[in-house]
């Protein structure tokens, strides 16, 4: 596995791949989970209550056998496959006052949650940088 992150390694410091929070595991969240993998990241922590639908599949990487499953349960699935050794996924929504890591990406619908991901990550003595996705 020394030689799997060759190529990235001059352009991203392997060191600064930690940990990342994910909030929202559908449609951008699954793309994000499974290419934070490929990257490198050893931690990944998702947020997401919904169930799959067949309507989330034309937005999601997730697979045709995934409906009626939890988003968090298929990201779990998806980040171990392409790599993240520890995912940590919630089948449920992100609250302010539940942690968060330095590097944060918000893939939610909803603009209230992600000013109070925001307001929360901007309070944060050790925030590297936040993604909003949508």
């Amino acid at each position: 596995m020394r030689e799997r992150f060759l190529r990235n390694r001059d352009i991203i410091p392997q060191e600064k791949l930690d940990a990342l929070s994910v909030i929202g595991l559908g449609g951008i969240g699954s793309a994000v989970i499974m290419l934070g993998s490929i990257m490198g990241f050893p931690k990944i922590e998702g947020w997401d209550h919904d169930d799959m639908a067949e309507h989330n599949l034309s937005t999601t990487v997730y697979p045709l056998s995934s409906v009626g499953h939890p988003k968090a349960i298929i990201a779990s699935q998806v980040a171990i496959k392409y790599g993240c050794v520890e995912p940590a996924m919630h089948k449920r929504l992100w609250e302010t006052g539940k942690p968060l890591h330095p590097k944060v990406i918000m893939c939610t619908d909803n603009m209230e949650s992600r000013k109070d991901i925001f307001n929360q990550w901007a309070g944060m003595n050790n925030r590297e940088f936040i993604i909003d996705a949508r």
